[in-house]
């Protein structure tokens, strides 16, 4: 197949960044946030911006055990052809680095995030391990000008009245995390050339850095 004209996005979002401490039974958790950084390598006519429009930094600092914080990560077509797009996302240590699979996997076990349908996993695994970076793609074409539904629209931390309920062991393991990231970078395809966006999935997947 004739190779498609392209855009890497490397996005770093508003990365939602949690801070635990133990002051009771069920703490308060408090968080903070990194200024967005878009580093855009336009190829020809292809271009997308990746935006969070409902995140807001001052509820994340307020979240608690129990508390819903909006983050809804999205792509726009910003070009003038229809694109196929996909959204990386990797957990973080608060240093940077990348959680292995069992922190992640336990991490995980404790938030609540409503993934959209609209989105499928192209790399990567959600459940029930989750094996990092996770590589979703958009289901439907992008046209231009458009906008993708969000791959998730809040982020929920679990507490004692949940199933499973958090316990003091699970809090001492988040306040022995602290701080963490939720890493998100996105890419766009030339949606010409492709029969649907899961062929077109990928070559979304190969787009991204290692």
């Amino acid at each position: 197949m004739k190779r498609q004209k392209r855009l890497t996005i490397i996005l770093l979002s508003l990365a939602l960044i949690i801070t635990l401490a133990c002051a009771a039974t069920f703490a308060a958790l408090g968080s903070t946030t990194d200024a967005q950084t878009n580093a855009f390598s336009p190829s020809e006519n292809i271009s997308a911006r990746l935006s969070e429009p409902n995140w807001q930094a001052a509820e994340a600092i307020k979240l608690v055990p129990g508390k819903t914080v909006k983050k809804d990560p999205m792509i726009t077509n910003t070009s003038e052809t229809e694109e196929y797009v996909a959204i990386r996302i990797t957990f973080l240590h608060e240093n940077g680095s990348e959680m292995d699979t069992d922190t992640a996997t336990k991490l995980l076990k404790w938030l609540k995030i409503d993934w959209s349908p609209v989105w499928g996993i192209a790399d990567g695994a959600y459940s029930p391990e989750v094996n990092q970076p996770i590589i979703f793609y958009y289901k439907e074409v992008v046209p231009p000008g458009q906008t993708t539904l969000p791959l998730f629209n809040n982020v929920y931390i679990r507490d004692k009245y949940d199933t499973p309920a958090l316990t003091e062991d699970d809090l001492d393991f988040l306040v022995a995390l602290g701080q963490f990231k939720i890493k998100i970078e996105g890419a766009a395809l030339q949606a010409q050339g492709f029969e649907s966006a899961e062929a077109a999935a990928n070559e979304l997947v190969g787009l991204f850095p290692a």
